[in-house]
């Protein structure tokens, strides 16, 4: 296992022990092996889950299983999963050709290159991108017209963010680049992310800024990120 995992040890992360891919920060986005691909299938009742538990708009009982049925984010990660395997499996169109039905019909836009852990959840969603080599961990949720981006890099390899578990990402964020947001990290609405936020803190602002920093990096957080007074 690599430094970055020796260092950064993640609760049901990106980097535990029952992962099948070694996620080293910074290195080339690898396609996903065959096995992921066809277990992340099962992570689908996660997300269905996910909506159930993570939004209050939602009541109880059958009324909120069908009220969740209309809920455009869903569609839009079942649609990704199997996008997913089939990009996985080797066919070399249809998966784009799901994409672009997907976002025509939800408005949410994710890349089939994409990896997305069980529980992620799309509040809203209109106008959320996720791009090729996004990596999400479990239990994110994301708010509508985010953008999981790149910078224009053109030398392929890993060009866009890392999403450790638990984040939360507010309506309007751009989140650029092949960095990474630490796990139960806050992003606040409208905020751009062009560098690193460690685990449990909060970043707002254009650029980004860390207000909050969690306990155990309160010490680690760059200067050039910290907020004025913080």
């Amino acid at each position: 296992m690599s430094d970055m995992t020796n260092c950064c040890p993640m609760r049901n992360g990106l980097l535990d022990e029952d992962r099948i891919r070694e996620d080293v920060h910074g290195e080339a986005h690898r396609p996903s092996p065959l096995p992921w691909a066809i277990a992340q299938l099962g992570y689908i009742g996660g997300d269905f889950r996910a909506m159930l538990d993570r939004d209050p708009a939602l009541g109880n009982g059958a009324t909120a299983f069908l009220e969740a049925l209309s809920y455009a984010g869903f569609w839009a990660i079942l649609a990704y999963r199997v996008a997913h395997l089939l990009r996985a499996v080797g066919f070399p169109i249809l998966p784009r050709f799901i994409q672009a039905l997907a976002r025509f019909l939800t408005g949410v836009d994710i890349h089939p290159g994409a990896r997305i852990e069980r529980g992620l959840f799309i509040d809203h969603g209109m106008g959320t991108v996720i791009g090729e080599t996004v990596e999400i961990g479990r239990d994110v949720t994301i708010f509508h017209q985010v953008t999981l981006g790149g910078r224009g890099n053109l030398a392929g390899g890993k060009r866009h963010p890392t999403l450790e578990d638990g984040v939360i990402v507010g309506a309007g964020a751009k989140v650029l680049g092949p960095i990474r947001i630490g796990a139960e990290a806050r992003i606040g609405a409208n905020a751009v992310v062009l560098e690193d936020v460690p685990a449990g803190a909060t970043a707002v602002g254009i650029p980004a800024r860390i207000i909050r920093a969690g306990l155990r990096d309160r010490y680690l957080v760059p200067r050039s990120l910290l907020a004025p007074g913080r």
